[in-house]
């Protein structure tokens, strides 16, 4: 993810301060919050290709994508379409 004036995009900190401007339930963020804190929660960024696929990667706390250690590849969600 690229640099913005409040840190990288989609690392942890970003995450968190720009929870508190994207959602207004109140109820809903501290849910969130709390699963942010016990691990529960992946960030994950979408990329569509130029035929239209649509590839998940994991990301780590940096913002960046993460690779597998064995093979060096980016980690790919596997998302079933239904």
């Amino acid at each position: 993810m690229s640099k913005v004036k409040n840190g990288r995009q989609m690392d942890s900190d970003w995450i968190k301060k720009n929870l508190q401007g994207s959602i207004t339930d109140e109820q809903l963020l501290e849910e969130i919050r709390t699963a942010i804190r016990r691990k529960r929660v992946d960030s994950v960024a979408a990329k569509i290709d130029n035929t239209g696929k649509l590839t998940y990667y994991q990301l780590d706390n940096d913002g960046k994508v993460m690779l597998d250690k064995i093979t060096n590849s980016p980690i790919i969600y596997n998302i079933n379409k239904e």
